[in-house]
């Protein structure tokens, strides 16, 4: 499968470098930093067709054009502090989540609003998502910090999750959350924690996880959903990739050969195409069938975030049928004398006589 200039991709990198690539090997890769960039922690497409939001560790949100390839703005006057770990956008508003637990709420001049999600000094937000269905719907988690649903509009928390209880010894089970995903044209949001659990909620249904998912030696680091319903791709900080059916909460299969921690994994809405990135300065590409590794290109840096746009190509116009007319036999066939041909024949009734038709004897 040939992928050449069928994507654009930016990714951006544990030194804050912003790369552009689109799979060609022919095509100049495009490094772009930002000034007093730090780690780039979040990365999403803006309110336009041709901007990227990309938040950084340092607190910094920068606004990148993809047409013009560099950055074209920045604010940095939020009341949160901390790194970035989740963005947003909601008609004019940009939703920017920080690591102490506050999101700020702003339009393209000033700040508006906030929402604090914990109050506990030892709580964090490490993961942050947005609903695909319904924009003001987000979703939270993080350290000590269970998974909730918050409407943006009226700031008010809609879903908060039960932790999962106590184990055998009566100890609590703990879920610190790494990566929030919204499943597909359902109310269902899926999370990964760094103990080896993938959980299934539905905000409709109950507070506890309608399926759970655990593998004890993994930890997990980044999830997104595949095109199929109700299966995820789960990253881990040991270099592979479980393809999870959430239905029977069951592995499927496992993505391996990866060299580093998985950061980011972005799956097409159509195609089982798989796209990673990690930590060894990779970007692969994978079969979701086959595991077939489609491709690899090495990017010089540690990678973190990831957003990926199929490149739409202009069809060509097909040329309107031209009648050529060569001028010197149009001429010719012009000046041609007109015969009219009539025919001197004439019917000879004798000729039909022995035809006549034989009266059938009843």
């Amino acid at each position: 499968m040939d992928l050449t200039n069928r994507f654009n991709f930016f990714i951006g990198s544990v030194r804050g470098t912003l790369i552009g690539t689109n799979l060609d090997p022919k095509s100049k890769i495009h490094y772009e930093v930002a000034a007093e960039a730090e780690e780039i922690s979040s990365m999403i497409w803006g309110r336009k067709d041709n901007e990227i939001i990309a938040g950084f560790r340092n607190g910094n949100i920068y606004i990148y054009d993809i047409n013009q390839q560099k950055y074209c703005s920045t604010f940095s006057d939020l009341k949160s502090r901390g790194a970035i770990v989740g963005l947003a956008c909601i008609d004019n508003r940009i939703l920017a989540a920080s690591h102490n637990g506050m999101i700020s709420i702003r339009d393209s001049v000033k700040e508006n609003d906030s929402i604090t999600t914990f109050k506990s000094n030892n709580s964090t937000l490490d993961s942050f998502a947005q609903s695909m269905n319904t924009s003001n719907i987000i979703a939270t988690g993080g350290e000590m910090n269970d998974l909730k649903l918050w409407d943006v509009e009226t700031k008010q928390c809609t879903f908060k999750a039960k932790s999962l209880g106590h184990d055998q010894l009566n100890l609590p089970i703990k879920a610190s959350i790494r990566g929030i995903t919204f499943i597909p044209e359902e109310q269902i949001v899926c999370c990964a924690t760094k103990e080896g659990h993938v959980l299934l909620y539905d905000d409709r249904a109950q507070k506890k996880p309608v399926c759970k998912f655990f593998d004890g030696k993994s930890s997990f680091l980044t999830i997104a959903p595949t095109y199929r319903q109700r299966n995820v791709l789960a990253g881990t900080t040991t270099g592979y990739i479980q393809n999870i059916d959430m239905k029977a909460g069951k592995n499927l299969k496992n993505f391996t050969n990866i060299g580093g921690s998985v950061t980011c994994i972005l799956c097409d809405p159509i195609e089982p195409i798989i796209s990673t990135i990690s930590l060894d300065r990779y970007l692969r590409i994978f079969n979701l069938d086959t595991k077939e590794m489609i491709h690899k290109q090495y990017l010089k840096h540690s990678l973190t975030k990831m957003v990926m746009k199929p490149i739409i190509k202009e069809e060509s116009q097909e040329p309107e049928n031209v009648e050529f007319i060569d001028e010197e036999y149009e001429e010719i066939f012009n000046n041609l004398e007109e015969i009219s041909e009539k025919s001197s024949r004439k019917r000879n009734p004798a000729h039909f006589a022995k035809y006549k038709s034989k009266k059938i004897k009843k």
